[in-house]
């Protein structure tokens, strides 16, 4: 089987995940939701939940609901306001036709507002509610049934109004698996991102720099091969499935923080860094090496910016990352220094005893 059919396969397989794991897209209607463990928002020492939901921005409301049947389900229900702020409800429905009622626990729910809102063209609420409330008990370490449905007509600002019902065919239901116990299913898909992330920037990427910098000698017959084919196949690779799970682990992609948008722009630079590779070695050019060094520059402050988005990384793990960077770096300048002196002295120059670098003459003498 070929690599790129065995890439292929892979990173299907990974996408497949986002309709299994945690989330779950209509993609008739234009509305997805992820459900997955979230860290307490009242540090209240409970277990928490997070509900995003994305919908289209002339949405009339979206909801989602535990259990595989729209009656007797608890049901949280969201819309947009005029005034850009988010109604967030919690209903459940006795009978079909009469439509979901509001609850007198309206405090389960916690809005992100800051998460919420109109974003990039869509819908977007994010919601918090504990696993267990008074009602209701959302199943961690399985499978569970969840409804979901949107409207057209969009409802007043008050959470307890009466909802217009939504079409026959804008409702569905979808089993899925919030979490597996211990660590959140998000938190772990972030930790695969950053993991394969690094691989592929701080480990594969300065490989396939040293040996095409310092390997030529050593490696007269197969330097370009290794260069080439830990770019093409291991950090393409790397890159792909860190960029799929961070994708899985938001609901999409995301453009809140500087990180995501740097990391985009690192991806495209990445891609044609790799188109530039091909005419380099037909036509050398200079630029390509400096389009290359500015790239990786970028990467170190996009992992930077990376573990700041990480509330569990302590000021060890930055330790640890600098450690390793300054280690990289200092090899690096070493090896660039003795093939400097080296191809010094192919050349006749040489240091003398006051450090001034100086011509050698034939019988070993210095020139001025």
């Amino acid at each position: 089987m070929k690599v790129q059919q065995r890439l292929g396969i892979l990173v299907a397989i990974v996408v497949l995940a986002i309709q299994g794991v945690f989330g779950f897209c209509n993609k008739k209607l234009n509305y997805c939701f992820t459900i997955s463990p979230a860290v307490s928002p009242l540090n209240d020492g409970k277990d928490y939940v997070e509900f995003r939901l994305e919908a289209p921005k002339d949405v009339g409301w979206a909801g989602v609901g535990i259990g595989q049947w729209m009656t007797n389900s608890y049901l949280i229900v969201a819309w947009p306001n005029s005034d850009g702020n988010v109604t967030v409800s919690q209903r459940i429905a006795n009978d079909y036709y009469d439509g979901a009622v509001a609850t007198s626990n309206q405090a389960d729910l916690i809005l992100d507002k800051e998460a919420s809102g109109i974003q990039n063209g869509k819908f977007v609420a994010v919601i918090r509610r504990a696993v267990t409330v008074e009602t209701n008990t959302i199943q961690t370490d399985g499978k569970q049934w969840f409804v979901y449905a949107i409207g057209s007509t969009r409802p007043p600002n008050e959470y307890n109004v009466t909802l217009e019902q939504h079409e026959p065919d804008h409702m569905g239901a979808t089993e899925l698996i919030v979490g597996q116990g211990g660590q959140g299913i998000t938190d772990k898909y972030l930790t695969i991102h950053a993991i394969f992330m690094f691989l592929a920037w701080t480990v594969a990427t300065p490989l396939a720099i040293f040996i095409v910098r310092f390997g030529r000698k050593a490696l007269p017959k197969s330097w370009f091969r290794l260069h080439w084919g830990i770019q093409a196949f291991v950090t393409t690779t790397c890159i792909i499935i860190g960029f799929t799970f961070a994708v899985m682990a938001l609901g999409g992609l995301q453009h809140e923080h500087a990180h995501h948008k740097l990391g985009y722009a690192i991806i495209v630079g990445f891609v044609m860094q790799l188109g530039l590779g091909v005419f380099h070695h037909v036509m050398f050019d200079k630029r390509r090496e400096w389009f290359g060094r500015l790239l990786f520059v970028f990467v170190l402050f996009q992992i930077e910016l990376g573990l700041r988005l990480f509330s569990d990384v302590t000021m060890g793990w930055y330790v640890a990352y600098y450690v390793y960077l300054s280690t990289i770096i200092a090899v690096f300048l070493g090896f660039s220094f003795y093939q400097w002196r080296r191809k010094s002295k192919a050349s006749g120059y040489e240091f003398d005893d006051n450090r001034n670098f100086v011509k050698m003459d034939e019988t070993g003498s210095m020139h001025d």
